[in-house]
């Protein structure tokens, strides 16, 4: 799952050669923004003990969510952090 944050971040903020409208490509500071927000927010996720099971057998004390209640648990941290 992290990887696939760190992957959104960058397509959202430099994939140029998809989406012209890119933010790092047309001096758009809010898309950028948004990219960031969502890698913290899915990294703070994971660090806060939120993870799917592929990252939770790496430290067993912690439940594990399904990639459903996951992708829940990131759109509330996001929308929490973008507010």
């Amino acid at each position: 799952m992290l990887g696939f944050c760190a992957a959104w971040r960058f397509f959202i903020i430099s994939n140029h050669s998809i989406d012209p409208g890119c933010g790092a490509f047309d001096n758009t500071p809010d898309v950028v923004r948004f990219a960031e927000t969502l890698e913290r927010v899915c990294i703070d996720t994971v660090e806060g003990g939120e993870m799917t099971r592929d990252l939770a057998i790496l430290s067993p004390e912690h439940p594990w969510l399904t990639t459903n209640q996951f992708l829940d648990k990131l759109d509330v941290n996001l929308q929490q952090a973008m507010a």
